[in-house]
């Protein structure tokens, strides 16, 4: 970890140490639209809860994220900020120590923070303290941020019904047969194991949050063997 000059450990609001592009400011302000929408209809956050953002600034995206939060400090009273790159393990550690379960967390990285041993979204979850993660954004291209803004924008309430109705297709089905656009197929039998949903619905759920952007369902097939056929792969994550 690379300490920079140092701010405060903690801070009521962001201001980011480099002038933000008119597109990036714009970007901003889409965001702040679907974080407010994130913070309310998945982690039911009141406007009196306490809010903690651990962020770095290496990349415009991290940037983008943080001043979307920061946007709304108006209407969450307890929002508080720390630069991950200004202090020491120990002192985040330290103020992470202070945290009360049902506080939310959210880390915005350009990598993934490291702090020592610690494994931060699963020692917060031990404590039930919800946790966002905004990760590894620094291998998003800068034509693409739009894209990962704009990805924010799935809603619980707009698309849960969906999203189960999907599910129980695919739970029950023995057969799926997938065509892609270049027109390879690829078939599935003997049944798909039960899906898994991450669609921001926690209802139930002993660790609130997780990495977004979500809007996932997904499966696969109970016997692999029973898979035959041609797919062409649209994308894969990028490791440069």
């Amino acid at each position: 970890m690379t300490i920079e000059t140092k701010s405060p450990l903690i801070n009521s609001n962001y201001i980011s140490t480099k002038e933000l592009s008119n597109e990036a400011e714009n970007l901003v302000d889409r965001a702040k639209i679907y974080i407010r929408a994130i913070l309310h209809d998945s982690f039911h956050i009141q406007p009196s809860e306490s809010l903690y953002i651990l962020f770095d600034e290496d990349v415009e995206l991290t940037r983008i994220l943080t001043a979307a939060y920061a946007a709304i400090t108006n209407e969450h009273t307890n929002m508080k900020f720390t630069n991950f790159n200004h202090h020491t393990a120990d002192d985040i550690l330290s103020h992470l120590g202070t945290l009360k379960a049902n506080d939310c967390v959210i880390l915005i990285q350009s990598q993934q923070f490291r702090l020592n041993e610690y494994r931060i979204r699963l020692e917060l979850f031990k404590r039930n303290i919800k946790t966002i993660e905004h990760l590894h954004l620094n291998i998003i291209k800068p034509e693409e941020y739009k894209n990962y803004v704009e990805s924010l924008a799935f809603s619980p309430v707009k698309y849960r019904d969906l999203a189960l109705r999907i599910k129980d297709k695919l739970d029950k089905c023995q057969s799926l047969l997938v065509e892609c656009h270049d027109g390879s197929i690829c078939e599935y039998t003997g049944g798909m194991n039960n899906c898994k949903l991450n669609i921001g619905d926690y209802e139930g759920m002993s660790g609130i949050g997780g990495t977004y952007p979500i809007g996932e369902v997904f499966t696969e097939a109970r016997d692999l063997s029973k898979v035959n056929g041609q797919m062409s792969i649209w994308s894969y994550p990028s490791l440069a």
